[in-house]
């Protein structure tokens, strides 16, 4: 499967020749970047259903198109998007995890020290592995990793149940 990705420019020489104010253009895009990065991992506009990095792209990115994510190392990450693209984000996985947490629906769960997955994109699931809907791929579920797994997915699928307590259960049955 071919996947296209998004890369954001950085600032590099090439053997390529490139305008001094093309230069100067990515230059002080990367200056913003860094200075975002360096005082905190992210800064980004979310409503908790998709989310926008002025300074990085201009495109909105809604959360429920993200098929899971994946933090590469302290610096970088990525979102492997439903439409089979991905795209590289200028942070790593701490900051991979603040931005997911804004997100209302749905919800990822982190399953190994680099992995997130939508909990509502579950397919099969066990102790050891998670298959995702519309992905061939299997996750494999870190040890340290499963409770958050097991509690997200039971808070999940028990989230529109009607919450009731023993004192309702008595009265029902006393009437």
């Amino acid at each position: 499967m071919f996947m296209k990705t998004k890369y954001f420019k950085r600032f590099a020489l090439t053997d390529r020749l490139v305008s001094i104010e093309e230069l100067r253009h990515i230059a002080q895009m990367q200056a913003r970047m860094d200075e975002l990065v360096r005082y905190s991992p992210i800064q980004h506009l979310s409503d908790g259903y998709s989310f926008s990095m002025d300074e990085v792209c201009d495109t909105e990115i809604s959360f429920s198109d993200i098929l899971w994510a994946e933090g590469i190392n302290a610096e970088h990450s990525s979102l492997h998007m439903k439409n089979g693209e991905t795209i590289a984000l200028p942070f790593g996985t701490h900051g991979l995890e603040i931005l997911l947490s804004d997100s209302k629906e749905p919800r990822f769960l982190k399953i190994s020290r680099d992995v997130f997955l939508p909990v509502s994109m579950i397919k099969k699931v066990s102790r050891k592995v998670v298959y995702l809907k519309g992905c061939n791929i299997s996750f494999k579920v870190s040890v340290t990793y499963f409770p958050n797994l097991f509690y997200g997915l039971y808070e999940y699928l028990t989230a529109r149940i009607e919450k009731w307590c023993v004192q309702d259960y008595i009265r029902w049955k006393v009437k």
